[in-house]
């Protein structure tokens, strides 16, 4: 297997390079043609696993999209793939959110935001994750990080009407 893993990742890097190209021309079958085939010749990669996912979430596919990025998390980690594994991460809490399951979304998206403390968009999607699921404590928790970056709360979120920022918003 050693000998031959080598091989099958040069295999797998000549179907997933065209594979972007088809998608970058948004020729979105040949993508996942070229991307699934990647994904049968080696597997120790994220990238193919998280393409397809995001072309099944361009095209509504949800069930498919929440597939093809836990299978992109259930790849090997390491430094060249930890970015593109935090991505999907975010990503499949986005993918739980629109599929109404806020609960689940929970988890990935409270890892995703400890490890991108700064990131407000993600802040976001952990608020409405966390309304979704009905924990008011943990809404106006987070509605408070948020506000801290003069970021606008969702309208949706019931926060602290009476806070200096949200009475400013609320004037403009």
């Amino acid at each position: 297997a050693a000998d031959v893993a080598p091989y099958r990742r040069a295999a797998w890097v000549a179907l997933v390079n065209p594979g972007v190209d088809y998608m970058k021309a948004e020729k979105r079958d040949s993508a996942m043609a070229l991307f699934s085939l990647a994904t049968r010749v080696y597997r120790d990669e994220p990238h193919p696993y998280f393409y397809m996912a995001s072309l099944a979430y361009e095209a509504d596919s949800m069930e498919r999209a929440l597939a093809y990025f836990d299978s992109a998390l259930a790849t090997p980690k390491n430094e060249k793939t930890a970015d593109i594994h935090a991505q999907a991460q975010f990503n499949k809490g986005l993918v739980l959110i629109n599929l109404n399951r806020g609960q689940e979304a929970i988890a990935p998206l409270q890892s995703f935001v400890a490890s991108h403390p700064d990131d407000v968009n993600a802040k976001k999607a952990l608020l409405n994750a966390y309304q979704a699921a009905g924990m008011t404590d943990s809404v106006a928790a987070i509605a408070k990080q948020i506000e801290a970056t003069r970021e606008v709360i969702p309208t949706q979120v019931v926060v602290d009407s009476a806070s200096p920022f949200n009475q400013a918003v609320a004037l403009f």
